[in-house]
């Protein structure tokens, strides 16, 4: 987040500068995720917010990675919500389909939901 940004303004910036899809109705946050981690370097905190926004399946333009993003960048891709539940792969947050199947079911919380990206 930029000095005085919201979250959902550093959301839908971060939309749009990543994949080049507007986030006009995104909706959030509906789940949060505030953990530590370990780099070779340092112990890092990260706050992760998490939020919805329903699109079709545009194409995406990540012409506004940053050189740090581009270098961390393997592949993108658009996921089905089965592909989500029964992948081996490691996505994050850990737990995604399942997090992501009960806010289809449910809809959007009233607040954000606590998840953690350690354990689903």
């Amino acid at each position: 987040m930029e000095q005085g940004e919201k979250s959902i303004e550093a959301a839908r910036r971060e939309l749009r500068e990543e994949t080049g899809i507007e986030g006009e109705r995104l909706v959030g946050p509906v789940w949060v995720d505030d953990h530590w981690f370990r780099t070779a370097d340092d112990l890092v905190h990260q706050a992760d917010r998490y939020f919805l926004l329903r699109v079709g399946k545009p194409d995406v333009d990540v012409g506004g990675l940053d050189h740090f993003e581009s270098d961390m960048m393997v592949e993108h891709r658009w996921w089905t919500l089965a592909e989500l539940e029964e992948t081996a792969e490691r996505v994050y947050p850990v737990g995604l389909g399942g997090h992501t199947r009960r806010l289809l079911d449910e809809g959007p919380p009233q607040k954000p939901l606590q998840i953690s990206s350690k354990s689903a």
